[in-house]
């Protein structure tokens, strides 16, 4: 009886041995199951953060690059505006110096004519002196300090008195004239030229000389438009 029962309790110690191998294992497994499990998780997280963060860098890529190209763009329109201003003052400038509203100054010639004891100066003698240094580029013109303007009127009273713009001017007659040189004296100097022809037909005392920086001031006439409309 006594045997038996050793037998019996050494097989049920054996049974429970094994069992309890067999559970370790089954344990050891299913832990290294879950490990595997958890790092193939992570693993599979962040090559979806990093997918993540690379199309958000190329979305944001992409917005400094539209930045950019803004940025180029308004630059051109700023450069574009500042130049066409530029363009625009510098247009303005030089339409108020040549319609005469202001001062100005430059090389040119100064021609000098005075009456004497056999011949005066009349209004035609001014006004031809006038289409001659328009006709050499004259750009600026002056006579006795009145600027001339297109609408510039050489006019003479019965008496003989030479009116400029209805002003009254006396001998001598000084006449500025801002532009080429060369242009201006050749033209005024030339065989039957202006000078030639009324020297020795009319006796005229006229002098000219080339000078540098001369000074013309602007007109102080108003300039009253009343016919004249803008085209379409």
């Amino acid at each position: 009886m006594k045997k038996e029962k050793v037998i019996l309790y050494f097989t049920v110690f054996f049974i429970c041995g094994i069992l309890s191998c067999i559970i370790f294992m089954r344990f050891k497994s299913i832990e290294n199951v879950d490990l595997d499990s958890e790092q193939s998780l992570i693993e599979t997280e962040l090559r979806t953060e990093i997918a993540n963060y690379k199309e958000k860098c190329s979305e944001a890529e992409e917005e400094l690059q539209n930045v950019n190209n803004k940025i180029n763009e308004y630059k051109e329109q700023i450069e574009k505006n500042e130049t066409n201003t530029e363009t625009i003052t510098k247009e303005i400038k030089q339409t108020s110096e040549l319609l005469g509203k202001t001062n100005v100054k430059g090389d040119g010639i100064i021609v000098t004519l005075s009456d004497n004891e056999k011949e005066k100066i009349v209004y035609t003698d001014l006004s031809e002196l006038l289409n001659e240094l328009k006709y050499a580029g004259a750009e600026a013109i002056s006579i006795n300090g009145i600027r001339i303007e297109a609408l510039t009127d050489v006019s003479s009273t019965s008496s003989g008195i030479i009116l400029l713009n209805g002003q009254r001017i006396v001998s001598p007659y000084i006449v500025r004239a801002i532009g080429n040189q060369t242009y201006l004296y050749s033209n005024l100097t030339a065989k039957n030229g202006f000078i030639d022809y009324y020297t020795k037909n009319y006796e005229l005392s006229i002098d000219i000389i080339k000078q540098k920086n001369i000074e013309i001031e602007k007109s102080l006439k108003t300039l009253n438009l009343k016919y004249i409309k803008e085209g379409e």
